[in-house]
């Protein structure tokens, strides 16, 4: 796309380096509506938490913990999926608000 003069995406855009004239516009608004992103898709709190198990640092902290609760670590098993369980819990809390 870098190679495509300016002019030609303009014209395929039906646009210009000055923007939309108004009337064009609200030709496109009426056309296709407010300009808003498209509604997320709303899943289910279990679907959400094993979406979170497909992050491959969350497969990686759960192997972890299993292999320390193996090896009897103590505190260590809890610490690590705590320590990956709070940035991700944070994250999908960020993107939904």
């Amino acid at each position: 796309m870098a190679d495509v003069p300016l002019a030609t995406l303009f014209a395929q855009l039906g646009s210009s380096e000055h923007g939309l004239s108004s009337a064009e516009a609200q030709r496109r608004w009426l056309k296709t509506g407010p300009n808003e992103p498209a509604a997320a898709a709303n899943m289910a709190g279990v679907a959400q938490l094993l979406r979170l198990f497909l992050n491959p640092l969350v497969m990686i902290l759960l192997l972890a913990s299993g292999l320390s609760a193996m090896l009897r670590e103590g505190v260590a098993p809890t610490a690590t999926v705590g320590l990956g369980a709070k940035p991700m819990a944070l994250k999908n809390r960020r993107r939904a608000g």
